[in-house]
């Protein structure tokens, strides 16, 4: 199918279509080179990532460390837990007073251990809250629910955030004495995330933009994303377990992200930089390299375009001489002259106004017998062309076009020259059936680019039947007949089926075509000789040939049967 739609394009066209392959495949190429240097701008920008990362979050970390250290020390703190035991066990309201105050001296002695804690609080059941530092920015229903998850923890350390980029570490303070465990108060040490990141970001020189998000358990606890009013933004997880990176929108930018686990915490956190500026950068040279490619195309095709013009031009005028010799018109005077021309379309010319040359002198020698003889004769005789010269010429041509690309003369003049081959090379009066479709198909490439696609044929020839011998030039005549008949004189479509089936001892050959008819009394003017008054020779031949070589029961047989006309003939299988 693709065969023959290429085969209807012109020489044009047909090139068009290879400049526009070769401009997707050239587009194909430029993406796939965006795609592999973005690739490793991306490696690379995670290993710069990556490593600024891991300075940030080792700072973190040993933070972080620090503030489970302190929490450690904090609850099995002696004085804290004295103090503490006394709240809880004595009724005594004036010694209660004195161990709080005690508890508050002892927490301001305790500010600064660690850097950048801004504050440390004792929460006592009925008792209220003591501190040392800046004070809770928690809501009363955000410490119930811390305080319970201390207890649900069973002695761990807890993390709580606030609306203040601030995270609460928080435990449960129990009686160590004996053992006894019993809860004695709620610690909360707060530490202001963004204080530790700006010293982070000094100490280590940290020049790059980045936004930082921390999660527990699913729960955002610190996000550098801020609103318009300058709140806290909530952005959902969107770390990749099984990528090192991931890329992701928010606000209409395009983030560049890794993440991973912060040990000292076991928080999640994902680290975001900006990765709009190269978004757009690769788009824009996308959009670009895509431009210039079709402003390259454009110009290609322009002066493809003149190239092939005047090489068209060309063939042209030799197709018009073909033309004019097809009609009898030997003329060549009228035709510009291609003899100075030492081009491979000045040696097609040359060529063929040789030929013309040789087949007008041959017409002169013979005019006198041409004269003398029946018509039959001289149709035979004008055929009469050296086959071995016109062979070689239209070698020559088929190498020519092939050179140039010319698919369709091409084609033409190989099955052209194929034809001559076939029946200059085998003299036997019986050729094998591949042979004989051998010859038929070289004459259907032929009139397949004569008709495009107005003719169709469908060859059905089992296999086991094609080494069945049959009469030489026994089929292509019929199709040729069903041609003339079918479609040279109107504009119709014409369908050719050529079948083989086996019969007994005998192989059925027939050839059926649509967009004619048989005559009643075909059958009786082959009989009788009269179909040569129609110029059906091919016809009378065949009939002749069958009834020398089979027997007079091997004859044409003619039928109109559904539309197609059908003409058909047997030959023994062996």
């Amino acid at each position: 199918m693709f065969k023959r739609i290429l085969h209807q394009l012109k020489l044009e066209q047909k090139i068009g279509l290879v400049l526009i392959g070769l401009f997707c495949m050239i587009v194909g190429i430029g993406i796939l080179e965006i795609k592999l240097i973005t690739a490793v701008y991306n490696e690379e920008m995670y290993k710069i990532s990556a490593n600024i990362t891991k300075s940030m979050l080792s700072g973190l970390n040993g933070i972080l460390d620090s503030l489970n250290v302190f929490g450690d020390y904090f609850v099995g703190d002696n004085i804290i837990q004295t103090h503490l035991i006394t709240i809880k066990d004595s009724d005594d309201l004036i010694e209660i007073s004195s161990a709080k105050r005690a508890l508050v001296k002892h927490l301001h002695s305790l500010q600064g251990t660690v850097p950048f804690l801004k504050d440390i609080a004792l929460v006592v059941p009925d008792q209220g809250t003591m501190h040392s530092g800046d004070g809770f920015s928690l809501f009363a229903q955000r410490i119930t629910g811390g305080n319970d998850s201390a207890i649900a923890s069973k002695g761990k350390a807890i993390w709580l955030a606030d609306d203040k980029d601030n995270v609460y570490y928080v435990r449960q303070v129990r009686r160590k004495e004996f053992l006894k465990l019993d809860h004695l108060a709620f610690v909360y040490l707060k530490l202001h995330i963004p204080s530790v990141l700006a010293d982070i970001r000094k100490n280590f020189n940290l020049d790059t933009d980045f936004k930082l998000s921390i999660y527990q358990d699913n729960n955002l606890l610190y996000s550098s994303f801020h609103d318009e009013m300058g709140q806290e933004k909530a952005i959902p997880k969107v770390r990749d377990e099984n990528k090192k990176y991931s890329f992701t929108k928010i606000d209409g930018n395009k983030y560049f992200v890794i993440g991973g686990v912060l040990s000292a915490s076991g928080w999640e956190y994902a680290n975001y930089f900006d990765y709009q500026d190269l978004s757009n950068s690769i788009f824009s040279i996308v959009l670009y390299s895509v431009l210039v490619l079709l402003l390259a195309m454009l110009l290609s095709f322009v002066f493809v375009h003149l190239i092939i013009k005047h090489i068209i031009h060309h063939l042209n005028v030799l197709e018009n001489k073909m033309t004019f010799f097809e009609s009898g018109n030997l003329d060549e005077s009228i035709f510009p002259s291609y003899s100075q021309r030492s081009d491979e379309i000045g040696s097609v010319h040359q060529h063929f106004d040789n030929m013309v040359i040789k087949f007008n002198s041959l017409i002169k020698d013979n005019y006198v017998k041409q004269l003398m003889i029946k018509d039959n004769t001289i149709k035979m005789l004008s055929q009469q062309i050296n086959p071995h010269f016109l062979y070689n010429v239209l070698d020559s041509i088929y190498w020519l076009a092939q050179g140039y690309g010319a698919t369709d003369i091409e084609q033409m003049s190989y099955s052209l020259a194929n034809l001559f081959r076939i029946s200059i090379t085998d003299d036997d009066a019986c050729v094998s059936l591949s042979h004989e479709l051998e010859f038929l198909n070289s004459y259907l490439k032929i009139q397949t680019i004569r008709f495009t696609d107005r003719l169709s044929v469908e060859i059905n020839i089992p296999n086991n039947l094609l080494t069945i011998p049959v009469p030489k030039f026994s089929i292509q005549p019929l199709v040729e007949n069903a041609i003339k008949h079918s479609m040279e004189l109107n504009d119709e479509r014409c369908a050719i089926i050529v079948s083989a089936e086996e019969i007994g001892d005998l192989v059925l050959i027939k050839i059926s075509n649509s967009g004619s008819a048989f005559e009643d009394d075909i059958l009786q003017k082959v009989h009788s000789r009269q179909i040569m008054q129609s110029g059906s020779i091919g016809l009378l031949n065949i009939q002749e040939r069958l009834e020398l070589l089979f027997g007079k029961e091997f004859s044409l047989s003619f039928q109109n049967l559904n539309g197609m006309a059908c003409v058909s003939f047997c030959v023994p299988k062996g």
